[in-house]
């Protein structure tokens, strides 16, 4: 009884590990755990075996139908406890397949919406060339020189430019209790939603905002 059911443990631990073998590396520590957890826990049933088979030859006089009886029980239990770890194993590393993807695909859409910003930057400076090209230089004439700063760069003087990034996003985030994206703050600090978003991170990281649903709400 007890090489069979070591035979078993064997054969379930080689396709656990194949399985394993064909997750992202970010899960092989969980999924390491939960094996560590599911063979000590086989340890256990296997001593538990033990002394149940010491008790059956202690009890060599019960009947042969009540023996077979309790053995077919405690086999029929320990396949169920097999059945169901394996089952919630399986669904686990499912659901943190899908989390991941679901993380890839958001990275993906900002940075697709990045490069599309990007495009448009690259296309407005070049027209913007095209038009310098064309105009005349100035005769000494004074103009306000706010008529030639973009918009976005007016609206950043309202959170002191001089600041480092991080506190300027940090600032930006504390003024929006209602939630921001990060797209939501390229005009007004003027910064590129790729370091928006690395500095936002950072902030999330160092617990000085909260995000949900892709939005950072300040703490």
């Amino acid at each position: 009884m007890l090489t069979d059911f070591n035979q078993k443990r064997k054969t379930m631990a080689k396709d656990l590990k194949e399985e394993m073998a064909r997750e992202k590396q970010g899960r092989k520590k969980a999924v390491g755990q939960m094996l560590k957890d599911f063979s000590h826990e086989h340890r256990r049933m296997a001593e538990e075996l033990e002394e149940n088979n010491k008790k059956l030859q202690e009890t060599l006089s019960q009947g042969e139908k009540d023996r077979l009886e309790d053995y077919s029980k405690m086999m029929d239990g320990i396949q169920r406890f097999v059945d169901t770890e394996l089952k919630n194993m399986k669904e686990q590393l499912r659901k943190d397949e899908e989390k991941r993807k679901e993380e890839v695909h958001h990275l993906l859409d900002e940075l697709q919406d990045d490069r599309k910003k990007m495009a448009q930057y690259w296309k407005s400076i070049g027209t913007l060339k095209k038009e310098i090209k064309k105009e005349k230089p100035p005769r000494f004439e004074a103009k306000d020189e706010t008529e030639a700063v973009p918009e976005f760069q007016k609206e950043e003087g309202e959170f002191e430019p001089e600041k480092p990034l991080a506190e300027r996003v940090l600032d930006y985030i504390n003024t929006h209790p209602e939630g921001v994206k990060v797209s939501d703050m390229e005009n007004p600090l003027g910064v590129i939603r790729i370091r928006l978003g690395k500095v936002a991170k950072e902030l999330l990281e160092d617990g000085k905002v909260k995000k949900e649903s892709g939005q950072y709400f300040p703490l």
